[in-house]
This record gives C-alpha cells, sequence and structure tokens, in this order.
C-alpha cells in the first residue's frame, strides 16, 4: 500500500521480540497462556469474541497481577477510525484546512499527531496501573480512547471558544511573518521563528532588514510575508546560513 510503512514499522518495532501465532492451532491456548503468565501488560487490540476464544479477555486473566489495556476509537463512537478522523471529530482539522480551502482535496497533516498522542496517553495509564497492580495484586482492565486522548492533548491549542468563533490562524501555523517558512533563491526551505523581540531584532540586523518591531505580527495583509519572502529568493542557503551563525535568531534552513 505505502512502502513507506516497511521504515516505519522497523524503526517502530525494531527493539521488540515478534511472536506469531496461528489462532486456529490446537494449542494456541496454551502457547498464549505461557506468555500471559511471565507478563506485567497486556494491550489486546484485538475484537472481544477473538479474545474471549483465545483465553485472552479480561474475564479469563483477572486472578493475575498484570494491566489490561484496550485501545478503542471511543466511548461513544464505536465504529474504527484513523487518526485523521479523530482530528476532524474533535473539531481540529479547521485548523489546517483553513490554509488550502481553494483546493479539491488537502492533504493530511505532516504527522499521525492523534495517534501519537494516543500511543503517550496509554503508556502513561499503563504505568500508573502498574503501580496500582504492585499495591493491590490484582489485574486492573484499562481502556484508552483515542477520540478522548485526541481532545486531552490536543483541544487546549484549539479551544471550544475559538472554534465556534471560526478562528483558524494562529502563531503556530501562519499567521504572522516572523514565525513561517519560506524558500531560498537554491529552493531550499528556512524555518523561521523569531518572535520574541530580541530575535527579531537581531534578524532584521543580519539581512539589513528594516521592519518596525511591531511589524512582525502584521497579518492584515500579505506585505510583510512577501517582503520577508522576496528577500529569502534572493540569497542561497549557504548564504543564509553563513549570516544566522552569527547571532541567535530562531531560523534553521532544511
Amino acid at each position: 500500500m505505502d512502502e513507506s510503512f516497511i521504515s516505519w514499522y522497523h524503526t517502530l518495532n525494531g527493539k521488540k521480540e515478534i511472536k506469531r501465532f496461528d489462532f486456529k492451532s490446537e494449542t494456541i491456548k496454551k502457547d498464549l497462556q505461557v506468555l500471559i503468565n511471565s507478563c506485567d501488560v497486556i494491550l489486546n487490540g484485538l475484537p472481544e469474541k477473538i479474545s474471549k476464544s483465545l483465553g485472552i479477555d479480561f474475564e479469563s486473566i483477572n486472578d493475575k497481577s498484570l494491566v489490561y489495556c484496550r485501545p478503542l476509537s471511543s466511548k461513544t463512537y464505536k465504529k474504527p477510525m484513523h487518526d485523521v478522523n479523530a482530528l476532524a471529530m474533535c473539531g481540529l482539522l479547521p485548523m489546517h484546512v483553513d490554509n488550502h480551502f481553494e483546493n479539491d482535496f488537502i492533504d493530511p497533516p505532516m504527522l499521525p499527531i492523534a495517534g501519537i498522542s494516543f500511543g503517550q496517553q496509554m503508556a502513561l495509564k499503563i504505568i500508573a496501573g502498574l503501580i496500582q497492580v504492585k499495591e493491590q495484586k490484582l489485574a486492573l482492565e484499562i481502556d484508552a480512547f483515542l477520540d478522548e486522548a485526541t481532545k486531552v492533548a490536543l483541544t487546549p491549542f484549539y479551544p471550544e471558544n475559538l472554534q465556534r468563533d471560526g478562528k483558524t490562524k494562529f502563531l503556530h501555523n501562519g499567521k504572522f511573518p516572523c514565525y513561517c517558512i519560506y524558500k531560498s533563491k537554491d529552493n531550499r526551505f528556512i524555518a523561521l521563528a523569531a518572535v520574541e523581540e530580541k530575535f527579531w531584532i537581531n534578524f532584521c540586523e543580519l539581512f539589513n532588514v528594516e521592519i518596525e518591531n511591531e511589524k512582525r505580527f502584521h497579518y492584515e495583509d500579505n506585505s510583510i510575508f512577501n517582503q520577508l519572502a522576496n528577500l529569502f529568493k534572493t540569497m542561497s542557503s549557504d548564504e543564509i546560513e553563513k549570516l544566522a551563525e552569527t547571532k541567535d535568531c530562531c531560523l534553521t534552513i532544511f
């Protein structure tokens, strides 16, 4: 489907010991029990019906001292979902699509940020659960929800009042010229984040730019964006890099 998955799979799973089982084997329950008896955590994404048939549902193992965690889509929404579905349901995607509204199709955000937040939430819940299990000597069942993890970790950066007002442009997604991405003469990119006044002053001095300090937050039109874009287009990445090395101005070439 996507050749990149090969690299991602090995990067994420390279340090794991992977065992494969035939769920139709006559010894499958016994084989799985050997693992269960030596583990601290079961992270089970299998359907409930299959889990019960294999003897790895919570009811079958709740006499053991371990954490049993199920990754689920939602408490209320029972259908499967992926990262971009969770972002849409939590009202976060408008921040992204607003920049591409004129397009008939839009690339999703650069990383599966909802899924990453989900993984972190599960890890924290499991660690907390392990502490509780150690104290109580009983099995603990934990449900983790993709949409809940997305809301908890990410919606504070796009609060409901801003969603209701339809505001989608902020510092971190391109509202201000001082925090934006530009292109050099040799078609490399410059990440500029000269937000604080001291960094903006350094930037203007280094690149001989006469833009007032408060103008770095000018967003009513694209005049400052265009001024900076035109500046960077006249310079090679090497020239920009040499200048930026002499003073701190939060500038990175990639």
